[in-house]
C-alpha cells in the first residue's frame, strides 16, 4: 500500500496498458506500456516495464520487474551527459 500510494502521488493518472502475459508452470511475466503525468515536474512520460510474478496458490509470493527508467527520465526533462574522464 506504500509504494502504490507513493507511486500515485507522483503519478496521479498513471496508466498500464498490457501488452503481453503468459505463464508457465508457477510463473506470469507481463509485458507493458505505462504513461502519466509527473506532479513534480509537469511532464508526461511514456515507458515499458516487463514483471515477473511466481505464483502459489491464488497468491503472489514474488514478483521482480525491470522498468525503462532511462526513457522516463529523459522524458522529464534530465539531461544525460557523457563522463568526463578524470585524470589518472
Amino acid at each position: 500500500d506504500l509504494w502504490r500510494d507513493e507511486v500515485l502521488k507522483n503519478w496521479p493518472d498513471l496508466h498500464t496498458s498490457i501488452e503481453t502475459i503468459f505463464g508457465s508452470d508457477d510463473m506470469v511475466a507481463c509485458c507493458s506500456i505505462v504513461s502519466g503525468t509527473h506532479t513534480q515536474f509537469g511532464r508526461a512520460a511514456t515507458w515499458s516495464d516487463c514483471s515477473f510474478y511466481r505464483i502459489k496458490g491464488e497468491r503472489i509470493v514474488e514478483t521482480w520487474g525491470v522498468e525503462d527508467g532511462l526513457s522516463q527520465i529523459k522524458q522529464l526533462g534530465y539531461r544525460i551527459h557523457e563522463p568526463v574522464k578524470e585524470p589518472a
